[in-house]
C-alpha cells in the first residue's frame, strides 16, 4: 500500500461533510509525512491513538514507541495506537474520532453536539479542535494547528484529490527518466571475487523502479537505453530531455582502490530549489538503508585539487533539464557493501528511490491558476527563472497547452506542464479569457 493508494481510497469514500476528505488528507500529510512514518506502515495515516469507544473490526490496539510520548505520565516513550487492516477501516475510525463520546467524558463537546458553526468548514472545525487535539502545537511550530494545516497542507490535499477525481483513478501522470550507467561492453565497477558487475545492478534497479512506480498507475517511467547499450553521455542526456520528465535518476555504484571505502552517496550539479528539495528528500530515505551514509555532494566547477573527480559526475548529468540526482548506491569494491547488494539490497535501493520520488512529486503538486497555450512568433523559451538571464531549460511549439501556476509582476509566468519553468507571459494566451 502506498500514499497514492491512501489518497485514492479517501477520494472514493463517502463523507458526511464536503470538507472532510481534504482535511483527512491534509492531516495525513502532517501526521504521516505523506505515508513515510512507521505508523503509516500500519495504515494509520492520521496518527490516531487507540480509543475503545470507536474501535471497529479491523481496528486493533498496539503499543507504539514514539518520541512524541517521551513525557507520557504513565508510560514514557510509548502509547496505545490504532493498527488498521486497511485504509478503508482507518477512514471509518477517523470519521468517528472527533465525534466520539467516552464513558465519562466527551473530548470535543461542540463537535459531538454538531454545532453548525463549527461544522460549516474545515477552518472552523480546526479552530475548535486544535487547542484540544494539539494544545502545545504552536509552541514548537510558531503557528496554530489550524493555521498550519490550512496554510501548508490543505491546498496540497485539495490538489491531490482533484488529481484523483471521484473515480479514485489518478489523472495526473508523473514522468520519470532513468539513466542506468554503463551497459553494453562497459561493465562499470567490478568485484571479481563476488562475481558482480556494476552495469547489471544499475539495470536491475532501473527495472525495479519502473515496476514499482508504474504499478501505482500514475507514473510513466522511461529507461533511456536498452540493456545492451553503452550510450555516449551527451546522447544519454539528450534522450532524457526528450522525455520531458519531471525528474531524472542516474543510477551508479561506486568503486575505490581502498576497499574499505563504503556506503551510499548522492550527487547533483544544480542548486536550484527543486533539485535541492529532491536530493534532501532522497537523502532522508537513503538514511534508512543499512549502509554508511555519505550524504549529498554538489558537483560543479571548479574541478581542481581534491574536487577533480567530481567532473565525472558533472559529465553524466549537467545537461539534464529537470531535477536530476546521480546515485552511487554502494561500493562494489567493498565486499560487505557488494554482498548486501547481491543478496537483494538493490531492491531496497530501488524502494527507497521510489519512496523519495513519490514524496517529492506529490509534494510539488501545485494549484493551477489557469490554462493557456503558446502564442509566440516561433517557439517559446522556457527558462529556469523569471528573466532572460536564466538558462533555457526547454522550448515549446506554438499551440502547446500550458498550465500556469504563478504570475510574476515583471511579466513572467511559471508553468508546471508540459515542462516546469518560467516563460514570458506575452507569448502565452490564456484560455477562456
Amino acid at each position: 500500500m502506498s500514499w497514492q493508494d491512501f489518497v485514492k481510497t479517501v477520494a472514493k469514500t463517502d463523507f458526511e461533510f464536503p470538507w472532510q476528505p481534504p482535511l483527512m488528507v491534509a492531516q495525513a500529510i502532517l501526521e504521516s509525512g505523506r505515508g513515510t512514518t512507521d505508523l503509516s506502515y500500519y495504515n494509520n495515516m492520521n496518527g490516531m491513538k487507540y480509543r475503545e469507544s470507536i474501535a471497529i473490526p479491523g481496528a486493533e490496539k498496539f503499543k507504539y514507541y514514539t518520541d512524541s510520548e517521551k513525557d507520557h505520565p504513565e508510560h514514557p516513550g510509548w502509547d496505545w495506537f490504532f493498527k488498521f487492516d486497511s485504509y478503508e477501516t482507518g477512514i471509518k475510525v477517523w470519521q468517528k474520532f472527533f465525534f466520539r463520546k467516552e464513558r465519562d467524558w466527551i473530548p470535543y463537546p461542540n463537535v459531538y453536539a454538531r454545532d453548525p458553526e463549527i461544522l460549516k468548514d474545515a477552518r472552523s472545525f480546526l479552530n475548535y479542535i486544535g487547542p484540544i487535539y494539539c494544545p502545545f502545537f504552536e509552541n514548537s511550530h510558531n503557528e496554530s494547528y489550524a493555521g498550519y494545516i490550512m496554510n501548508r497542507c490543505f491546498p496540497e490535499a485539495e490538489q491531490l484529490l482533484r488529481e484523483v477525481g471521484n473515480s479514485g483513478q489518478l489523472t495526473r501522470t508523473f514522468k520519470v527518466a532513468i539513466m542506468p550507467g554503463h551497459g553494453g561492453g562497459n561493465p562499470g565497477a567490478v568485484n571479481r571475487d563476488l562475481g558482480v558487475q556494476e552495469a547489471e545492478y544499475n539495470w536491475r534497479e532501473a527495472e525495479e523502479i519502473k515496476r514499482i512506480l508504474e504499478k501505482d498507475g500514475n507514473y510513466q517511467v522511461n529507461i533511456c537505453r536498452v540493456q545492451s547499450e553503452n550510450v555516449n553521455l551527451g546522447e544519454f542526456q539528450g534522450r532524457v530531455n526528450a522525455t520531458h520528465a519531471d525528474v531524472c535518476l542516474c543510477l551508479h555504484h561506486n568503486s575505490n582502490a581502498r576497499t574499505e571505502a563504503e556506503g551510499w552517496w548522492l550527487f547533483s550539479c544544480k542548486q536550484d530549489s527543486e533539485t535541492n528539495k529532491f536530493i534532501q528528500i532522497l537523502d532522508k530515505h537513503f538514511r534508512e538503508l543499512p549502509l554508511k551514509a555519505r550524504g549529498c555532494t554538489y558537483a560543479t566547477h571548479p574541478f581542481t585539487g581534491d574536487r577533480s573527480w567530481l567532473k565525472r559526475v558533472w559529465n553524466c548529468i549537467n545537461a539534464c533539464q529537470m531535477p536530476t540526482i546521480l546515485f552511487e548506491s554502494c561500493f562494489i569494491s567493498n565486499d560487505r557493501d557488494c554482498q548486501w547488494l547481491k543478496n537483494g539490497g538493490y531492491k531496497d535501493v530501488a524502494q527507497k528511490i521510489c519512496d523519495g520520488v513519490r514524496e517529492y512529486l506529490q509534494s510539488s503538486l501545485e494549484t493551477t491558476l489557469y490554462k493557456a497555450v503558446v502564442n509566440a512568433p516561433d517557439f517559446l523559451n522556457v527558462r529556469s527563472g523569471s528573466g532572460t538571464n536564466y538558462p533555457v531549460v526547454g522550448q515549446l511549439n506554438n499551440g502547446t497547452s500550458l498550465e500556469i501556476v504563478e504570475e510574476d509582476p515583471a511579466g513572467w509566468v511559471r508553468i508546471s506542464s508540459p515542462i516546469k519553468g518560467w516563460a514570458a507571459k506575452r507569448y502565452t494566451q490564456r484560455l477562456g479569457a
